[in-house]
Order: C-alpha cells, then structure tokens, then sequence
C-alpha cells in the first residue's frame, strides 16, 4: 500500500540509505499523482519528500522543479500566506541559495521572513530561521552590513527566550562570532567563540560535533589573534 511505501521510505532515510528510500518515493509519488492528482496535499507532501531526497542525494537540478511545483500549488490552494507555503518558500529559497541563484532566493528569503514576521510573530522559532537564514545568505553574498542586524537580533531573542545555554543560542552565538571573525573583530569573536565552547563543553561534553565545531572556530581566531 501507499502507507507502507512511505512509511519504509522514511525508515530508509532515517538510517541513511537515500538512494533506497529515493526509489520507493519515485514509486510512491507516480501513485499518488494517479490516485489523488497533482493538487492534492498527500501529493505535494510526497513530491516534498522526492524533492528533499533528491537534495540529500545530491541532485540539486532534479529537485528544483519538484520544490517549485510544491510552492505554485500551495500558492494557488492554501494562499501565500499559509504556514505550509511559507515552509515551502522557504526550503526553496535555500535550495536556490545553494545552488547559487543567490538573487532569486534573496527574494524568497525576505517574502517568507516578513509573512512569518506577520503571521507566527518575531520571536517564533520559524520567524528566527527564516532571519538567521537571510543573514547568512546575505553574508554569502557579500551584504555583511545588512546581515549584522539580523544576526544580533536572533542572538538577542534567543538569548531572552531560550537562555544562554540552549542549543539554538550557541548555535546563533557561533554564527555571530564567524561574522566578527570575517570582519576582523578577533577579540569579540573570540569571546563570544569562547563562551559557546565553554557551555558546549559543559552540556555536551568535548567529543559532541557542536563543541568540536566551536573549537575549530575558536581556533581560527587564535590564528589570526
């Protein structure tokens, strides 16, 4: 059945076999179009999940299509302004970013950041991403005075939400330093490198992939200090 075809699929992609789990999509998806049609959201949801496997297996071109088609059709069915289209804009506009049509998704990026802004509020963990996100496609792109502002303003609002310890907030603290370390800033950029290493340390121990990443950051800086 349909059910036991995605459900297989997504327990192959949980453990890391994309091209397996890719090849029952495929099937899965020619079924759903035939069953359901194009339009209906067990479909987009299925061309969604093809669109991400392709991505994860690397075929970028492959999938642009499929994450397009999602985003007209969500557009035209659930409004621009529904959260599963603003899902949808989003994970486009990151495919399009790294894929290097840095313009095209410049534009997604600030339509899906200022609906989030509208509809889920600024300090919703949806509206963070999208803000981090366009920050640092903006950095990509060589715009480091427009991105700045956004990135103080995730740190800031994670750091009153979630507090200084949580994931999401040394993760923004890590991306703030790299944006200190770019523009030369050493000594703030050690520090801030400092404290997401010290409480990555202390939460997650010194072998965890976060800390060795912040290190590795760190140590950067001391080469250029």
């Amino acid at each position: 059945t349909l059910t036991s075809i995605h459900n297989l699929g997504g327990l192959l992609l949980k453990i890391g076999k994309h091209e397996e789990a890719l090849s029952l999509q495929i099937e899965a998806l020619a079924a759903f179009r035939a069953n359901f049609g194009d339009r209906h959201p067990s479909t987009l949801l299925s061309i969604n999940n093809m669109a991400y496997l392709l991505v994860k297996t690397g075929k970028l071109e492959e999938a642009l299509p499929l994450q397009e088609e999602v985003v007209t059709a969500q557009r035209e069915t659930l409004g621009s302004k529904h959260p599963d289209t603003l899902n949808s804009i989003y994970v486009l506009a990151v495919l399009l970013s790294d894929m290097g049509r840095k313009f095209t998704a410049l534009s997604l990026f600030y339509e899906s950041l200022e609906a989030r802004r509208n509809t889920l509020g600024n300090g919703h963990i949806s509206t963070l991403e999208s803000i981090n996100s366009l920050a640092v496609h903006l950095s990509k792109m060589g715009e480091s005075d427009r991105a700045l502002p956004l990135y103080q303003e995730v740190l800031t609002v994670q750091r009153t939400n979630f507090g200084n310890r949580h994931p999401d907030t040394l993760n923004s603290i890590n991306n703030m330093a790299g944006y200190l370390r770019n523009a030369g800033k050493y000594s703030e950029s050690h520090r801030l490198y400092e404290e997401a290493v010290t409480a990555s340390r202390e939460i997650s121990g010194d072998r965890d992939p976060h800390t060795l990443h912040y290190m590795n950051g760190m140590a950067r800086v001391l080469h250029k200090e």
